[in-house]
């Protein structure tokens, strides 16, 4: 019988089981946000503990071994045992707790993530809220390697191992620093639109291809024929907000993502036209897991806030910004 001291925790089934569904180390460290080097290094101690070899690296990546396979199958079936104890054991409590984890990328954070705290708070104090602010593209793999119960993104997953529900449509816009554009503004927001054959010529900064938001734009235009003019990428918000600001770039970007730059008059909307482009966000739980009470309550106190956000924004403003299903796919 093997020593407890040899025993795999659920942790490195988990990492072991997000790494198996890329085909390269370099893909999944890009994915889950870890270096290659430290990605190896677990993989040969988690080889040297279970006494077998994992993987096979060939040419173009990696390849599970027998061995592999076993534990990335056993280890799916001990993840879904696991928190079906947790669950089981949180229900024969009369009082609804426990930790819930949700991430959110920043422009959903920005909305949501203090009125959450602080409403998950006031009326549930026994259920513990953790909020990882990360860009959309890593949410799905983190839902999916069981490091979050929920998460927003900006694409509709795949409905085979994920359930979603539509939160928001919202209108997105090119951003420019006030002195990058010709035309008038009012109010942070361009007099006239621009038709979006025009963003193939302007330079723009845009998050990696990896990020839902940025494929989803892509896929949009594409169906038109038309394409994008990238000559800058990073995964940060804040710092494409400063490049736009400095006029080096322009963007594509929601209003609330970047709401005190608007109002501060350093950035300044840009409407789209021919077509419009809309991003959608849409919160998201893995499909095979059984949900926590505390995830439920969670998930609805969620709902309730955009409802509530979208109620209170300015009757001219609704039209960029739509809650649930109330625009058509």
């Amino acid at each position: 019988m093997a020593s407890l001291k040899s025993l795999i925790d659920i942790k490195q089934i988990q990492l072991f089981m997000a790494i198996a569904r890329h085909p390269s180390l370099s893909s999944a460290s890009a994915s889950l946000g870890l270096s290659q080097p430290y990605l190896s290094e677990f993989l040969s101690n988690l080889e040297k503990k279970v006494g077998a070899k994992l993987f096979v690296r060939k040419s173009r990546g990696i390849q599970l071994t027998q061995a592999g396979e076993m534990l990335s199958n056993r280890g799916q079936a001990i993840l879904r045992d696991t928190e079906s104890l947790m669950d089981d054991i949180q229900d024969l409590s009369s009082t609804t707790g426990g930790m819930v984890s949700i991430g959110l990328p920043p422009s959903m954070s920005n909305l949501l993530s203090v009125p959450l705290v602080e409403t998950v708070h006031s009326e549930n104090p026994n259920i513990r809220l953790q909020i990882a602010e990360v860009m959309s593209g890593h949410v799905l793999e983190w839902i999916d390697s069981g490091q979050l119960d929920l998460g927003c993104v900006y694409e509709n997953p795949d409905r085979r191992r994920f359930e979603s529900e539509l939160l928001l449509t919202d209108e997105l816009f090119l951003m420019t620093a006030p002195d990058n554009w010709s035309g008038r503004f009012e109010h942070g927001r361009a007099i006239d639109p621009i038709p979006a054959s025009r963003l193939a010529t302007l330079p723009l900064v845009m998050s990696r291809p990896a990020h839902c938001a940025r494929r989803e734009i892509e896929k949009d235009l594409h169906a038109a024929g038309l394409n994008l003019n990238i000559v800058m990428e990073i995964d940060s918000l804040p710092k494409m907000a400063e490049i736009v600001s400095r006029a080096s770039a322009y963007s594509i970007m929601l209003h609330r993502a970047v709401p005190d730059h608007v109002a501060s008059g350093e950035l300044c909307m840009v409407p789209i036209e021919e077509p419009k482009l809309y991003q959608r966000t849409y919160l998201v739980k893995k499909k095979d897991r059984r949900p926590k009470a505390a995830v439920k309550i969670v998930e609805n106190i969620m709902m309730n806030l955009i409802s509530e956000f979208f109620q209170r924004r300015p009757a001219a403003d609704r039209g960029h910004s739509l809650a649930g299903g109330a625009l058509a796919r």
